[in-house]
């Protein structure tokens, strides 16, 4: 009987833990990010510089992007608001990828950044899509002007200029969603 009654019991702790766990996933709506690749590296002044992942994402920031040597960060993490679907462009699909950029602050942008994302899914070669920023004030992603990322010929990665001239402070994230082509 007392073997019944443990087995019973962890049997209830372990439905617990599965419908806390679906609750907690948020139906499957999210994205797959972060990957939890993050590198942090010094940009000087007047050289370029790529700030690469070991997944292949990248930021190249060209001599003369900052007018002193700052240190930056670069990440595939993002965080819980920018992952939700519910943030996510209308007719939006998949996040297919995505990448966080930050400069120390009080550090202006002199130069736009070539950005390159590693890709959730394979696409084809050749195909855009609109690139998007994350907007904390509005809690939204929302287009990054006229910027386009195009796949590149292995299909796994695309590769656009952000348009980072003229910013003051750089804390940007930036993706591109299945679905959304120029």
């Amino acid at each position: 009987m007392k073997a019944h009654l443990r087995l019973l019991f962890a049997g209830g702790a372990m439905l617990v833990l599965l419908l806390a766990l679906v609750a907690c996933s948020g139906g499957g709506q999210r994205a797959h990010f972060p990957t939890g690749q993050m590198v942090t590296a010094t940009v000087p002044a007047g050289q370029q510089t790529v700030v690469a992942l070991p997944s292949g994402s990248s930021a190249t920031f060209p001599a003369g992007a900052f007018a002193a040597n700052t240190h930056v960060t670069v990440s595939e993490m993002l965080g819980g608001e920018e992952r939700d679907a519910a943030t996510f462009p209308q007719g939006s699909g998949l996040l297919l990828g995505a990448l966080s950029i930050t400069a120390a602050p009080g550090a202006a942008v002199h130069q736009d950044l070539t950005v390159v994302l590693v890709l959730e899914k394979a696409c084809t070669p050749g195909e855009q899509f609109v690139v998007f920023q994350f907007n904390p004030a509005h809690h939204v992603w929302e287009s990054a002007g006229s910027a386009v990322a195009q796949v590149g010929a292995d299909g796994q990665m695309a590769t656009f200029t952000a348009n980072t001239t003229g910013l003051t402070e750089l804390e940007v994230s930036y993706g591109v969603f299945e679905n959304l082509h120029p």
